[in-house]
């Protein structure tokens, strides 16, 4: 089961770099304006993340890791796998994104309809969300996990 999470992960990662640089790179009319500063406590967040990324493959290259870890790096297996992880990511941006890129084709005509109602899932995702966030049902959450614990612990006894 942990290779379906970290396979879930990469797909998640992916997706999320693929929009990113969709956003990134679109040409724009008029250029792109900020619509809020962001607090440098979240900046040297970002900076610490990206750091640390660069410290491990840093590390993996000429550090204390053992040389064995990146022998097999370039292998096809290695490589058709991550070209497997990028694509699906591609296609989970384009299905999650909440508008598709101006092109025309017959696949992006296709996913619309997918991407439509993973857009809906999403926002009723979003709802459900916001509203096991507010307190009232945190409490009860909390109590009724607190009281679920408390059965199963005098169950056992």
């Amino acid at each position: 089961w942990w290779e379906w999470v970290l396979q879930a992960g990469g797909f998640l990662t992916a997706s999320y770099v693929v929009l990113v640089l969709a956003l990134t790179l679109r040409a724009r009319s008029e250029p792109a304006v900020p619509h809020k500063p962001v607090p440098r406590l979240q900046e040297f967040a970002a900076l610490g993340l990206a750091l640390c990324s660069f410290a491990l493959s840093a590390a993996a290259i000429v550090g204390p890791l053992p040389s064995e870890l990146l022998a097999s790096a370039f292998s096809p297996k290695e490589l058709g796998a991550t070209l497997l992880t990028v694509a699906g990511g591609g296609v989970l941006a384009l299905v999650l994104a909440r508008s598709l890129p101006s092109m025309s084709g017959g696949a992006l005509a296709v996913a619309e309809p997918v991407r439509r109602t993973m857009v809906a899932i999403g926002g009723a995702v979003e709802r459900v969300d916001a509203l096991l966030r507010q307190w009232p049902v945190a409490v009860l959450s909390l109590l009724a996990v607190a009281l679920a614990l408390g059965a199963a612990m005098r169950a056992s006894a």
